[in-house]
């Protein structure tokens, strides 16, 4: 198990990595809206990312435990990768997304959805190496559907987005945070979620944006979501159906 120090290290170099981000990122619109946005992604990750949740209680149906056992070694790290140690104080552990950031608009997502978020529970991994977040999503509407494992509104959705703090019934806590990531979805709330299928009935989350009444939210701390920021839900949407209108054919051949 890793030491104290580098522990401390770690979150030192994450913490600083994501200060430096926030503050070289420049807004060239100065409204209220982007102020708010950018205030915002302040939050994140003390409100938003590393909410302590209870860990979910173990199931009993030897099927389902079977499965969750199953899901729990996907998000194990490396062997080579360190154990993770209690957390205390807003402390965390973490990492930095490896592959490039997703592009704003990912039409090429397996599956993309409207819909609003019914549950959020995290767990930790097989190995306590990360710990993963899985939503419970109510389907609004279906842009695109995955062709192999296709979904339907009137059943519930289920996506994971690696980060989190989960609180084990031995009162032990793990913050766990993929930088710069960004936020979580929050329960009873609406989004655009484009989503990557990783098993059966099963998908990650790859971007997200949250809806409001005057303009929608992107989840992710990219630069490049700045010209979004201002859009009112029927003009995202709009965009977004246009995208795909011009990618499909491309995709098909």
């Amino acid at each position: 198990m890793r030491s104290k120090f580098t522990t401390l290290l770690t979150i030192a170099v994450a913490v600083s990595v994501i200060t430096i981000i926030i503050g070289n990122f420049s807004w060239t619109n100065s409204s209220s809206a982007n102020r708010d946005a950018q205030e915002r992604k302040k939050r994140n990750l003390k409100d938003e990312v590393l909410t302590v949740i209870d860990a979910a209680p173990e199931e009993v149906d030897a099927e389902k435990k079977a499965a969750r056992i199953k899901k729990n070694k996907r998000f194990n790290k490396s062997k080579r990768a360190s154990l993770l140690e209690e957390t205390k104080d807003g402390e965390y552990a973490g990492t930095f997304l490896e592959s490039p950031p997703p592009p704003p608009l990912p039409t090429n997502s397996d599956l993309i959805v409207v819909g609003s978020i019914q549950r959020r529970q995290p767990y930790l991994s097989e190995n306590v190496t990360s710990v993963y977040t899985e939503f419970t999503v109510h389907i609004e509407e279906i842009l695109k559907n995955h062709i192999s494992s296709p979904v339907y509104s009137f059943e519930p959705l289920t996506m994971n987005r690696e980060g989190g703090a989960i609180r084990m019934p031995n009162g032990r806590v793990f913050g766990y945070l993929v930088a710069p990531i960004g936020s979580m979805p929050e329960v009873g709330k609406r989004y655009v979620l484009f989503l990557q299928y990783e098993a059966e009935r099963d998908y990650k989350l790859v971007v997200g944006y949250e809806l409001t009444d005057t303009r929608i939210i992107p989840l992710e701390d990219f630069a490049d979501r700045e010209p979004l920021l201002n859009l009112t839900e029927a003009q995202f949407l709009s965009l977004l159906k246009q995208k795909m209108s011009q990618t499909q054919p491309e995709k098909e051949n």
